[in-house]
């Protein structure tokens, strides 16, 4: 199972999405990928900071499908993940690491539930206790 990182999504619903990206994620059955709560968040909040505010609509539609795309695949942030955000968290901080929350929080929950973490960044991960697929635009052509 693999737990898609917030900007792999959000990549891959871009206007003009990486080719290369949209490749690897349909190489992938659709039933092995899933995505937090947490990102469906952070998605909701990008959707509706760069629509216009006339655009309600599109809004709801790009919600809807998200929803429909992952229906039963989205996981919460759950107190498993919570205990391996703690024990990330004090060991980036150990390293002077700095990860966006977001992604700290994706690697916590992939890493509770023993799924892989698809990230366009890994290097940063690499002291985690997480399996990661590096989608990195040098790697996607390797991971497929």
């Amino acid at each position: 199972m693999i737990l898609l990182d917030t900007p792999v999504v959000i990549g891959a619903l871009s206007p003009s999405p990486d080719s290369h990206l949209i490749d690897w994620l349909n190489s992938h059955p659709i039933e092995t990928l899933f995505i937090s709560a947490s990102s469906l968040s952070a998605l909701i909040t990008v959707v509706v900071n760069t629509s216009s505010a006339s655009s309600k609509d599109a809004e709801d539609t790009t919600y809807s499908r998200i929803v429909s795309m992952f229906e039963s695949r989205i996981i919460p942030l759950d107190l498993a993940a919570t205990k391996k955000l703690h024990t990330f968290t004090r060991t980036l901080t150990d390293r002077n690491i700095a990860v966006p929350n977001l992604t700290l929080q994706n690697a916590s929950i992939a890493a509770s539930r023993d799924y892989q973490l698809a990230s366009l960044d890994t290097k940063p991960l690499s002291f985690l206790d997480v399996e990661l697929i590096d989608l990195g635009t040098t790697n996607l052509m390797e991971s497929a």
